[in-house]
């Protein structure tokens, strides 16, 4: 298990333990407050804690997960947090979680959810059937943490993409591109 649990200064200090078993950490709106994964392989949970540390409290408990959770951001005011979650043999989902904590529920499929800060979209990859990755976003609805419309494609690439992430303005979007050979050996 990588831990991630330790928060730095950028302009120096001492590194201060926020929580044990942390992974995938996010930073909510205000600065107030860290979402993280915890728990046991295929049964996470995602805690949150105050940015001057205290004691963590449950978003999602593990029992209401049966697959492996990454990617956790909170939406631009803060009301849901969102978390990719790979299931065993199947396409990986977006979900949604409340931010004061209860059910998960599903948004859309697809992997490397990001949101535009300046907006309520969230952006997301899928792998195409016929190749390479689309790219897509979905406008979202605060208050009921539902898409509203439907999912559009921005661009589809040849390459294999992952790690999406968005600007703060939302103007720019940046990714990385898995790069591969395959050699004929004999």
């Amino acid at each position: 298990c990588v831990v991630v649990d330790r928060v730095y200064a950028v302009v120096g200090g001492r590194a201060r333990k926020l929580a044990a078993n942390g992974n995938f950490p996010a930073w909510s709106p205000d600065g107030r407050r860290v979402a993280f994964v915890s728990g046991p392989e295929r049964h996470r949970s995602i805690l949150e804690v105050p940015a001057e540390g205290g004691t963590p409290r449950t978003l999602l408990a593990s029992g209401e997960s049966i697959r492996e959770i990454v990617r956790v951001a909170y939406s631009p005011a803060g009301s849901w947090v969102s978390f990719e979650s790979s299931p065993t043999g199947g396409e990986s989902e977006i979900h949604l979680v409340p931010a004061r904590g209860g059910s998960p529920t599903r948004l859309v499929l697809g992997t490397s959810p990001a949101w535009d800060a300046s907006a309520n979209r969230i952006y997301f990859l899928n792998r195409d059937p016929t190749g390479g990755t689309r790219l897509l976003s979905a406008d979202v609805d605060e208050t009921t943490g539902r898409v509203r419309g439907e999912p559009r494609t921005v661009g589809l690439m040849t390459g294999i993409l992952r790690d999406l992430s968005v600007s703060r303005d939302g103007r720019r979007l940046a990714l990385s591109e898995v790069e591969g050979s395959m050699n004929l050996t004999r």
